[in-house]
């Protein structure tokens, strides 16, 4: 289910360990949130919107190369009924 404010965004499994193959997920947003997925340096990887209050990322990269280790950061934002919000977390991965 959706959250009705970004009061609980968490980013799971955090860190993302070299053995890890499976989907990251992001959890406690607003429906339909834009998710971007960026660096520490602001390139950003991916671009979604969520599935009631999730969204999911491979690891990857817009090539589909998964993603050196380092900080990423989930910046998710939402803007409705003329008023907006966001929050931003962080995963760590570990390659």
């Amino acid at each position: 289910p959706s959250a009705q404010t970004y009061s609980d965004v968490y980013a799971y499994p955090n860190p993302v360990r070299p053995e890890y193959t499976g989907m990251i997920t992001i959890r406690g947003l607003m429906d339909n949130s834009l998710v971007k997925i960026a660096d520490a340096a602001g390139n950003v990887f991916k671009s979604m919107r969520s599935n009631g209050g999730m969204a999911t990322w491979d690891g990857c990269n817009a090539s589909g190369e998964r993603v050196k280790s380092g900080v990423y950061y989930v910046l998710a934002s939402q803007n409705e009924n003329e008023s907006s919000s966001g929050v931003v977390t962080k995963i760590l991965v570990i390659r």
